[in-house]
């Protein structure tokens, strides 16, 4: 009766040991199963004190865990790395979660009896059972497997190098730059509109707040300033973590909402990114939060969106192999420039493109193409440059040098002009080469 009250995982792992079945009478048994509740107990409490640094770390209003080494094996052992991203899609799928490692009625990443396997043992045990390593899923290789999680999102972790060191904490430094920036805020009289911008991403679930029991555990931290544009209709303030040429009649361009994101994190990953903030100026305690999505900022950012649209476009059904080849080549990061031969072309791109990235959870938007007359006048940016949809001509973006002192002209001026001139062309280049 007292083991029925047991989880199937503890019954299993019970049954497993001698003393098990080897009293002679049920008081016996009841003292040997209490004697191994207490030392399954006192395992995970050790256990929690080793990864929680015993609370002696430093730390004013979060306290922070001693360094620890980063398992690249154990974070990347669940969810595929974006260059997977590349690879066929699953082609087996299993309806009922089975586990791998016990064959209990869960997923294998949730057994209790694996935790208690070493490395070697459940490597042989997926490879035994012709499993892949990334999901722990039955009938393909990790090179063939993709995450498309319960939100209808593609899920990635991070590119984590081979070699890598563990990465500091950085706690310190963000708090330091979180007093600055809320300084800067205030000054302004953004403070409100910036906390807006996070209380959004909160209710979408693009970030989550860090639970207490999960704060001291090992993480990194990533400072955050805001990027201030007045000129945006759509993202006038927000935090901050080659065009190919026109060859045809009719130019369009549109851009992915959030397109960084539209990309989910795997929950191994988020660790590494959380951040501070103070949602109220009178309360002293930090608030700790992690992002749930891919953060625009991170140096790996622009490679995972661009490997998640490669894929999307390439394993999209329903539609044309030359428009597929198409969308590939237009995408700037999350821009698309695109030249049409007539309104038709132009009308047929637009609905299928798409509507092909939003099976993909993108939404392409703020569509604008020559001869199209929109409220803020003729004039659109275009990857840093202007692009006059009436006229159908681009000039580099001069509008910085209204601000430029030339009372006395210096060296250290002209380098400084010089190099804020954004031209992917290169038609101002302070050097230019003829063809011969």
């Amino acid at each position: 009766m007292v083991e029925s009250c047991f989880e199937e995982e503890f019954l299993k792992a019970w049954n497993r040991i001698p003393t098990s079945s080897s009293a002679n009478d049920a008081k016996e048994r009841l003292e040997n199963l209490m004697l191994f509740l207490k030392g399954e107990v006192e395992g995970d409490e050790r256990i929690s004190l080793a990864m929680s640094g015993f609370g002696l770390t430093k730390g004013e209003d979060v306290k922070m865990p001693k360094e620890k080494k980063y398992n690249l094996e154990t974070q990347r052992g669940k969810i595929p790395t974006a260059s997977m991203l590349l690879a066929s899609t699953r082609t087996t799928e299993v309806k009922k979660p089975k586990c791998i490692f016990c064959d209990g009625k869960h997923v294998s990443s949730d057994c209790f009896n694996a935790q208690k396997l070493t490395l070697e043992e459940k490597q042989k045990i997926v490879r035994d059972r012709n499993c892949c390593f990334a999901c722990l899923l039955p009938g393909h290789s990790a090179r063939k497997c993709l995450i498309f999680n319960q939100d209808n999102r593609y899920e990635v972790c991070l590119p984590w190098a081979d070699d890598s060191f563990p990465l500091p904490d950085n706690f310190n430094l963000a708090k330091k730059r979180l007093e600055v920036t809320t300084e800067m805020l205030l000054s302004g009289n953004l403070y409100d509109k910036y906390e807006n911008v996070f209380q959004e991403w909160l209710d979408e679930g693009i970030i989550e707040e860090v639970p207490p029991n999960e704060v001291a555990l090992y993480g990194n931290y990533l400072p955050h300033r805001p990027v201030i544009k007045e000129s945006s209709s759509t993202t006038p303030i927000r935090p901050v973590f080659d065009a190919s040429v026109k060859v045809k009649k009719f130019g369009a361009t549109a851009d992915i909402r959030r397109a960084f994101l539209q990309i989910s994190v795997s929950k191994e990953d988020r660790d590494y990114l959380r951040f501070l903030w103070r949602k109220n100026l009178e309360e002293k305690k930090l608030k700790v939060f992690r992002h749930t999505r891919v953060v625009f900022g991170v140096k790996s950012s622009s490679f995972l969106l661009a490997s998640v649209i490669e894929h999307h476009i390439e394993a999209s059904k329903g539609f044309d192999s030359e428009f597929k080849k198409i969308l590939k080549q237009i995408f700037y990061v999350d821009n698309v420039v695109a030249s049409l031969d007539s309104h038709e072309d132009l009308n047929n791109f637009i609905s299928k493109s798409t509507q092909l990235m939003l099976q993909g959870g993108c939404e392409l938007r703020d569509w604008e193409s020559t001869e199209c007359e929109i409220e803020h006048g003729w004039e659109t940016p275009v990857l840093g440059m202007k692009w006059n949809r009436q006229l159908d001509s681009l000039r580099v973006n001069m509008s910085w040098m209204n601000k430029l002192s030339l009372e006395k002209i210096t060296k250290r001026i002209m380098l400084s002009a010089a190099h804020k001139v954004f031209d992917p062309i290169g038609y101002t280049a302070p050097v230019m080469l003829c063809k011969s």
